[in-house]
């Protein structure tokens, strides 16, 4: 893989993990449940928790 693959394929996931965090930061708003919020996004419960520790700041 060339230099230039990799940053592209680095570019590409740091960008979903970007639309991941908003999806869990919107569903934190809505109210969803931190199991529902898991069930949609794949994530773990600590990851969820330290996204949502991070809107309090």
């Amino acid at each position: 893989m060339t230099l230039a693959e990799r940053l592209r394929e680095e570019g590409k996931e740091e960008g979903m993990k970007k639309s991941l965090e908003k999806v869990v930061q919107k569903s934190i708003i809505k109210g969803l449940a931190t199991e529902d919020i898991i069930e949609i996004t794949g994530l773990s419960k600590t990851e969820i928790e330290n996204i949502r520790k991070g809107m309090l700041i």
